[in-house]
C-alpha cells in the first residue's frame, strides 16, 4: 500500500476516535488489515468482512462510523486533480 493510502487511513482513524466507544479494540483491526492490503479500496473490502464477523454490536458500529468515513475520505481525496 503506498504510504499516502496508509496516511489516510490513520488520519481518518483520528478524526473519528472521538466518536468511537473502544477505538483501542478497532485500531489492532486497522493495522492487521492495512498490512494484508495492496490499496486502499482492498483494505475497505478487507476490513469489511472483518466487521462482518464482529459479534460485538457497539464495536460493530465503532468499525462502520470508521469504515464510512474513510469511504469518505477517499473519495474525496481519489477526486482531487493530480
Amino acid at each position: 500500500m503506498k504510504e499516502v493510502e496508509t496516511k489516510l487511513i490513520w488520519e481518518t482513524f483520528s478524526s473519528v476516535m472521538a466518536y468511537l466507544a473502544y477505538p483501542q479494540d478497532i485500531k489492532p483491526l486497522i493495522e492487521k488489515t492495512a498490512g494484508e492490503s495492496q490499496n486502499v479500496e482492498n483494505f475497505m473490502e478487507k476490513f469489511k468482512l472483518t466487521i462482518a464477523a464482529e459479534e460485538d454490536p457497539t464495536k460493530k458500529t465503532d468499525a462502520r462510523i470508521f469504515l464510512n468515513e474513510l469511504r469518505r475520505a477517499w473519495g474525496r481525496a481519489s477526486s482531487k486533480p493530480t
